[in-house]
């Protein structure tokens, strides 16, 4: 178990990186009216994806018993369906203009923001393709199944940190959260069009590349 959570552990970091994310959760706690609605926030983003990993790991286990893939070409093909799939991703963000328009999360009611912590994550594109490559990597080690379950958890903790950290912030440094969580917000705003897409290239390509490597 321990070598296949090092081998998910670099995706599941790439996957942590969302600055839409961030920037809603930064939002939300940076008014003190509106924190509940941040952890119902929270919420929203840990169910959909713990939905979609028990979604996804019984779908890659069903294909896996009805084409045993001994050789891992299918694996190499969806690794390379991934890259491709990131690389474009990352090419629309080059395209596209930095949007300088803030989210406005912060008239939300607790059920609203709920939803839209469900939202955010089921579109986060980025994080999900990502979040795919590591599900695959977890069927494919053949461990069992409280070890499949325990590496998926790992993942979704990491991959969730950019709403975990804030949250965690408000708890140990309360008095100091909120000018920290506003210079985080002012950063995350500048520089999120550059992250996103050094983050797709580079993940996009490392999957490309082992994928055309065992073809």
């Amino acid at each position: 178990m321990v070598s296949l959570l090092l081998r998910v552990l670099p995706l599941a970091f790439g996957a942590a990186v969302s600055p839409t994310v961030l920037a809603v959760i930064v939002l939300l706690l940076a008014h003190a009216k509106t924190r509940r609605n941040a952890v119902a926030f929270a919420i929203g983003t840990a169910v959909v994806s713990v939905a979609i990993g028990l979604a996804i790991l019984f779908v890659f286990h069903q294909a896996l018993e009805a084409h045993h893939d001994s050789t891992g070409h299918r694996s190499a093909v969806v690794d390379v369906v991934l890259g491709v799939a990131l690389l474009a991703l990352a090419v629309r963000e080059l395209i596209a203009k930095p949007k300088a328009k803030e989210p406005k999360a912060t008239h939300l009611g607790v059920g609203s923001a709920f939803v839209l912590g469900c939202a955010v994550m089921a579109a986060n594109f980025s994080s999900l393709v990502l979040y795919l490559a590591g599900l695959k990597e977890i069927v494919r080690a053949d461990v069992a199944t409280t070890s499949e379950l325990v590496v998926t958890a790992v993942f979704i903790v990491i991959m969730l940190l950019p709403v975990e950290l804030p949250l965690l912030l408000t708890v140990v440094a309360p008095a100091s959260s909120q000018r920290i969580l506003t210079a985080i917000g002012a950063s995350v705003k500048r520089h999120a069009h550059t992250i996103t897409i050094v983050v797709l290239v580079i993940f996009g390509a490392y999957l490309l590349v082992k994928g055309v490597l065992k073809l």
